[in-house]
C-alpha cells in the first residue's frame, strides 16, 4: 500500500490452492489425502492436520490391514500409521515414478496393485509386472477393474486414442486368469480410435456386464459411456441424455442395476429402469468430480 516499500503476506488467509491426487478412508475412520507440493493431510474428529514429515507431491493413499501406502514425489512408501516418524520404501522396480499413479486393493486377498505406466502386483513383499510384454509404454494406465466376485477377470486401459481407425490395438485389455495373460480387446470398441477409456467397472453379480467411461475427444459429447453385456465382445453407447460434460469415473453399485458417473458437471446416476441419466443433487455441488 506504500509503493512497494513494505509488503504483507496474504498467503493462507482463506486462499485455497490445493490439487488433490488421492484419498482414502482409514480403519479408524480418519481421512488421508495426498496433495501436490504439500504432501499429506489427515482429517479426524473434525480437524485437518498437515503431516509435515511427508513433504513434497503427495499422491494416492490406501490402507491394507495395518499398513498404509502413500506416494510421495512419485515414490511408493509404506507407513504403519499417520503419526509415523519414518517410512519404508516399497516402490516397484518401474524406472518411472509418476506421482499421479493409483493404488488398488485386491477384493479378496487384499494384496496391492500399483498402476502407473505399468500394472504391478505386490504380493509377499515381491513385485510382478502384469503388463510386461504388452508393448510401449510411455503412456499411463488410466484405470483397472478387478471383479469383486471373481477377481480372475480383470480389465485395464491405457490413455490416449490409437489415432488410427485401422490400428485398433494396444489400448484395452482383458484377463480371465488374474493377470497372468491378457487379451487385446481394443478392436471390440472402435471408438478408441479417437477416444480413450477413463474408467472401467464390472458388475460383481454378472461378469459379462461391464461399463466404461471415455475421455472427451469430440465436440458433440455423444461418446461418453459404453456398456457391454457379453464380457467386452460388443459394446453399446449409453451416453444419451448425459449433459455435455467430460467424464472421469464410472462405478457399478453392488447388488443393484445402477451405475454412478463422475464428470466435469458433478455426479450422474442410471439404472435399468431409467430411460436417461439423472443428476445427483442436494448437498453435492455441481462441480468437477473425478472419483
Amino acid at each position: 500500500m506504500d509503493g512497494g516499500e513494505n509488503w504483507e503476506n496474504l498467503s493462507g488467509k482463506c486462499l485455497v490452492g490445493m490439487q488433490i491426487y488421492g484419498i482414502d478412508i482409514l480403519a479408524d475412520n480418519s481421512v488421508l489425502m495426498g496433495t501436490q507440493d504439500m504432501g499429506y493431510f489427515s482429517y479426524h474428529n473434525g480437524e485437518w492436520i498437515h503431516l509435515g514429515l511427508f513433504y513434497g507431491d503427495g499422491g494416492d493413499a490406501l490402507q491394507i490391514g495395518d499398513k498404509i501406502y502413500i506416494i510421495i514425489g512419485g515414490r511408493l512408501r509404506q507407513i504403519d500409521n499417520i503419526q509415523a516418524k519414518r517410512y519404508s520404501s516399497c516402490h516397484p522396480p518401474t524406472g518411472t515414478n509418476p506421482f499421479t499413479a493409483k493404488l488398488y486393493k485386491h477384493p479378496i486377498d487384499s494384496t496391492l496393485y500399483y498402476v502407473g505406466y505399468q500394472l504391478w502386483h505386490y504380493h509377499e513383499e515381491s513385485w510382478t509386472d502384469l503388463s510386461k510384454g504388452l508393448g510401449n509404454r510411455l503412456q499411463m494406465i488410466m484405470d483397472i477393474d478387478i471383479n469383486h466376485q471373481n477377481p480372475n477377470q480383470m480389465f485395464f486401459a491405457y490413455d490416449q486414442p490409437t489415432w488410427n481407425s485401422k490400428k485398433l490395438s494396444g489400448k484395452f485389455f482383458k484377463s480371465i486368469n488374474g493377470g497372468e495373460s491378457w487379451i487385446d480387446i481394443t478392436q471390440n470398441l472402435p471408438i478408441l480410435a479417437w477416444h480413450y477409456v477413463t474408467s472401467i467397472s464390472s458388475n460383481p453379480s454378472n461378469l459379462n456386464e461391464i461399463y466404461v467411461s471415455l475421455g472427451k475427444m469430440d465436440d458433440s459429447y455423444l461418446n461418453k459411456v459404453y456398456q457391454s453385456v457379453d464380457g467386452g465382445t460388443t459394446w453399446k453407447n449409453i451416453s444419451a441424455e448425459i449433459p455435455p460434460f467430460e467424464t472421469f469415473k464410472i462405478e457399478h453399485i453392488p447388488n443393484s442395476s445402477g451405475v454412478i458417473l463422475a464428470s466435469l458437471g458433478g455426479l450422474f446416476y442410471k439404472n435399468d429402469k431409467l430411460d436417461q441419466w439423472i443428476r445427483l443433487e442436494g448437498k453435492i455441488p455441481p462441480i468437477a468430480i473425478r472419483d
